[in-house]
């Protein structure tokens, strides 16, 4: 695959496929965006791409597949000893609450995103 030319992949990476490229830019554009999944499918944004089509349900299994990866990385990088770190604020009027492990590794310390939300003051919110 390393000697494959760019007319046989596609793309300017000869190690990289069309394939895995074109859904690379589906997930930046969808995440960095903050657009709903659903943009993908939209005819508006299949006019102005000329990335290779993609499903909402294909989008969203490649998130799952990605977060099930990171989590199994963080997962065999993390030490038996580590901590945990909340960190909370407010923005306007909403309250955010963010959780990070805390170990070390031979690169340094590590504090990896485990999860983040708006805290929750009324069932309904």
């Amino acid at each position: 695959m390393r000697d494959a030319t760019v007319a046989s992949t596609g793309t300017l990476l000869p190690w990289v496929s069309q394939k895995a490229s074109s859904r690379y830019a589906w997930l930046g554009w969808d995440i960095m965006g903050n657009l709903l999944f659903s943009f993908c499918e939209s005819n508006e944004t299949r006019r102005y791409t000329d990335l290779n089509p993609i499903s909402e349900e294909t989008l969203t299994a490649i998130m799952e597949a990605v977060t099930k990866a990171v989590k199994k990385a963080i997962g065999d990088e993390m030490s038996e000893n580590f901590g945990l770190v909340l960190d909370g604020w407010t923005h306007g009027t909403e309250h955010y609450l963010a959780f990070y492990a805390c170990y070390e590794t031979s690169a340094g310390l590590q504090l990896p995103l485990l999860s983040l939300a708006p805290v929750m003051d009324e069932p309904g919110d």
